[in-house]
């Protein structure tokens, strides 16, 4: 009995226990013809250094899954032509036998034919092992960044979800398997981030580099006014003194009427006015920006006014009736004065008409008119 091994293209691993010798191989080639005759009588004159043979073969490594292993290469009639000699036209029964072991990322089988017919039998071997060696294969498109998105920090895009991304890939033996990293840095007003995926099978092979795939931006919007909200407008009719011109709305209110995407809403006014209680006027500007220097156009509210109210004479005397002239009252001295809106100092002039006054007795009239006026 001897044990051989011979290896087909590399692949194939025989291991056999016969009584063969070397005259049976003689016996053998005048029955037998064409190149797979050949086949089997190389495997016989190989048995020698089969240990040395087995160790080379084995180094062939097959890329595919365990449901895709090569099965059994030889079939009843490939036996009972190699062992005709031994049956002498007797049946040859074949049975095989299959010896699997490991997963999708090594595996190795052993296929097992067991011969025999009449008083002989023998057990040859097969032998093929392999694994995945293939990464996972992109089947869609990969997603691509953005940059100079008007966004706030708080709502930088997520990037796909590793669900995204294992979608686009398919591997003929497992799941495909993702990890993303990458974390935001910046602030609203400039801000980038770049999320990294690894895509890997269940036996380790990667997919090339990993995929990036980058985000940046920041807040490039200006306030923008409330709903239902109205800026106030000027008043170009004021009857106000210069002093006690409008002033015009604050910062802070003007600051409620907006709303910003991102963050605070910051207000400066600027003031301006020029003339006299008789006639003025008063602008005033808003600079509306946020955070990030986002700035509306400046809004501008104008006022105009002047004194158009008459000074209040204080003091006058009730009208009089006498029945002689020298029964009429004497003119009050520092009695009457005036008051004005604007004008502290107001000018008063006193005038008297005699001209419907009679003599002595007669009768008459007499008119008397204090008069008040101020700057304007």
């Amino acid at each position: 009995m001897s044990n051989f091994t011979r290896g087909g293209s590399g692949v194939r691993f025989w291991q056999a226990i016969s009584n063969l010798s070397c005259c049976n191989i003689d016996i053998l080639t005048k029955h037998l013809n064409g190149m797979k005759a050949l086949a089997f009588i190389m495997l016989f004159m190989f048995s020698m250094s089969s240990v040395f043979a087995q160790t080379a073969n084995r180094s062939v490594f097959f890329d595919r899954c365990i449901d895709d292993r090569p099965g059994p290469s030889f079939d009843k009639g490939d036996f009972e032509m190699l062992f005709m000699n031994e049956c002498q036209g007797q049946e040859l029964t074949l049975s095989i036998t299959e010896n699997l072991q490991g997963n999708n990322c090594n595996w190795q089988v052993i296929y097992s034919y067991n011969i025999s017919c009449g008083d002989f039998s023998t057990t040859t071997k097969e032998f093929f092992e392999g694994g995945d060696l293939t990464a996972p294969e992109l089947i869609g498109d990969l997603p691509e960044g953005q940059s100079n998105l008007n966004l706030c920090f708080d709502d930088i895009p997520e990037g796909p979800s590793i669900e995204d991304i294992a979608a686009l890939f398919q591997d003929e033996c497992s799941d495909v398997t993702v990890t993303k990293s990458g974390e935001p840095t910046g602030e609203d007003c400039e801000w980038s981030v770049i999320y990294s995926y690894e895509v890997f099978d269940a036996c380790g092979n990667q997919y090339g580099e990993n995929i990036r795939i980058e985000y940046s931006g920041g807040d490039t919007s200006a306030p923008q006014l409330k709903k239902n909200a109205v800026i106030p407008s000027g008043n170009m009719a004021s009857e106000l003194c210069f002093l006690e011109k409008e002033q015009g709305p604050t910062e802070e209110e003007i600051a409620q009427l907006f709303e910003d995407n991102c963050g605070n809403v910051n207000v400066v006014k600027q003031s301006y006015s020029k003339g006299t209680d008789c006639k003025w006027m008063a602008e005033y500007t808003y600079f509306v920006t946020d955070d990030c220097g986002n700035e509306l156009d400046p809004i501008v509210i104008i006022y105009q006014g002047r004194d158009e109210v008459a000074p209040e004479l204080n003091g006058i005397p009730e009208d009089t009736v006498a029945s002689c002239i020298d029964d009429l009252p004497q003119v009050p001295k520092g009695a009457i004065s005036a008051t004005d809106n604007c004008d502290n100092k107001v000018d008063i002039v006193f005038t008297e008409d005699l001209s419907n006054l009679g003599i002595a007795c007669e009768g008459g009239i007499v008119v008397r008119t204090w008069t008040a006026t101020d700057d304007c």
